[in-house]
């Protein structure tokens, strides 16, 4: 009786992580809207023509509703709660939200939505007047619109 109930103790703590895969998601860059000076202007990522890769790559896993984003300079993926100060993550049937204030640019917060049914990621940046981004460009908002999809892993 001691091995029949082990064995249910068992089964009912680890059968759960057989349904904790992770879902890797490519995030191709669609548009850029970039508010300088209070013109609004629309880019498409053609447009933007920019040397630096713009997409984004995400692992996530529903069951622990944890986010990583991968780092294109260390290889890894790494958590997005390490993202800066004030970090929030909510996570519901249909979206997923984080905010952060940006630890790189002083001055500057972001706030995130993935939508879990049609893939459409928003990034959003706020640029406060203090900014040095705001001081040197007039920048005060930027927000990039992404289509992510489920990457297939090769082998």
């Amino acid at each position: 009786m001691k091995k029949l109930l082990s064995i249910l103790v068992f089964c009912l703590l680890f059968g759960g992580s057989a349904f904790a895969e992770d879902v890797i998601l490519e995030c191709k860059l669609i548009n850029q809207i970039v508010t300088t000076n209070g013109e609004t202007n629309v880019y498409s990522a053609q447009d933007l023509n920019s040397p630096i890769d713009l997409d984004n790559v995400f692992k996530i896993n529903s069951q622990f509703e944890t986010v990583f984003s991968y780092n294109r300079s260390s290889e890894k993926f790494e958590p997005i709660s390490r993202s800066g100060k004030n970090f929030k993550l909510y996570w519901s049937e249909n979206e997923i939200n984080w905010s952060f204030v940006n630890p790189i640019i002083q001055g500057a917060s972001n706030t995130n939505s993935l939508n879990r049914n049609t893939g459409k990621l928003v990034q959003k940046i706020f640029f406060d007047k203090t900014s040095a981004t705001y001081k040197n460009t007039g920048i005060s908002y930027s927000a990039s619109t992404s289509q992510c999809q489920i990457k297939e892993k090769l082998f």
